[in-house]
């Protein structure tokens, strides 16, 4: 390229015209058409343009390498994809290689990433948080199998109430969203025996924070942690509840403690009457203590035409015989 500069200097004035006479050097050259002749201006011209070309080309190499440098610092889909399941993911790695990509907001190429980090049970509440920000859309996709993110989640042994809660923000729907199977998300918190009692007791109260139909699904739920975890879950979920129940149940409603002790269409009477041994093991002053339009546990037994109860009355007596005595506030 230098060399093609310098020839074209030596032809050229400062005004750029061609300059004629011995002192222009012009190269006369005999050919076989009878001695045509070619000066080097023509040469000169025919050297630049080829010059010209070849920086062109020069600079679009450049470009292209300057490219894939860039393409080369981004990760991959599959890279992110693997290093999402991985033992080593932490919320620094994580974050670093997802500020390296440029996503769009309706990609959803990259959902994938949080039914990852979910599964995954090196999660935490900060890498779901970093998914989420990157990916927003992300907690919204379903599976081929109906799952979201939030059912993945709660499969998670590790999963706590703040990692619950984030990927819910993200998609509140997926709170009463079904899979295939029919199971809701807090089918899966009760089928995951691995967390521990209290962990899926805080992510419950969540739920009733959060969900409608409070009432009445504290019910099933409390008949389902019967059923699928243990009368002490039981206990410690009613427990739970009743510190809650005043902020959110009508006033005309019975409160769930009530009805589980004495409503059959709850619990049948042996399942009813094992509870309310655990809970006078467990929580002797909340039942004691417990009233409901100035009634008691004991005066509301005492009330119910059916045979547990007089079993009810009977423990709760036997256990706090000074409520036999008590007025209730219609008296």
């Amino acid at each position: 390229m230098n060399g093609n500069q310098a020839s074209t200097a030596s032809v050229q004035s400062s005004g750029g015209s061609v300059v004629d006479g011995p002192s222009a050097s012009t190269i006369t050259s005999h050919s076989s058409n009878g001695g045509a002749r070619t000066t080097s201006s023509e040469d000169d011209s025919a050297s630049q343009s080829n010059g010209e070309t070849q920086l062109l080309e020069q600079m679009q190499q450049l470009s292209i390498r300057q490219d894939t440098t860039i393409q080369s610092n981004q990760p991959s889909l599959p890279e992110l994809h693997a290093y999402c399941q991985s033992e080593s993911l932490t919320e620094h790695g994580l974050r670093e290689r997802l500020s390296r990509l440029n996503l769009r907001v309706e990609d959803s190429t990259y959902d994938i990433l949080l039914f990852d980090v979910c599964a995954n049970e090196c999660v935490t509440y900060e890498i779901v948080q970093c998914v989420i920000e990157h990916v927003p859309g992300a907690a919204s996709v379903k599976t081929t199998g109906g799952r979201t993110p939030l059912h993945v989640v709660c499969s998670n042994k590790n999963v706590t109430r703040d990692i619950f809660r984030c990927v819910y923000v993200g998609n509140p729907h997926a709170l009463q969203t079904h899979d295939d199977l029919g199971n809701n998300t807090l089918d899966y918190v009760y089928c995951n025996r691995r967390v521990d009692d209290t962990v899926v007791v805080e992510i419950m109260i969540l739920f009733f924070e959060e969900g409608p139909n409070l009432r009445s699904v504290a019910i099933m739920m409390i008949r389902c942690g019967y059923k699928f975890r243990s009368p002490e879950f039981c206990c410690m979920l009613i427990q739970a509840l009743l510190l809650l129940e005043s902020n959110w149940h009508e006033v005309e409603s019975r409160p769930i403690l009530f009805d589980v002790l004495l409503l059959p269409d709850v619990f049948n009477d042996s399942v009813a009457l094992a509870v309310l041994k655990m809970l006078l093991e467990k929580y002797p002053d909340m039942l004691r203590d417990f009233r409901w339009n100035g009634q008691s546990v004991l005066h509301d037994a005492a009330l119910k035409h059916l045979p547990r109860a007089v079993q009810v009355c009977r423990s709760i007596i036997r256990a706090f015989p000074e409520l036999v005595l008590e007025l209730d506030e219609s008296t």
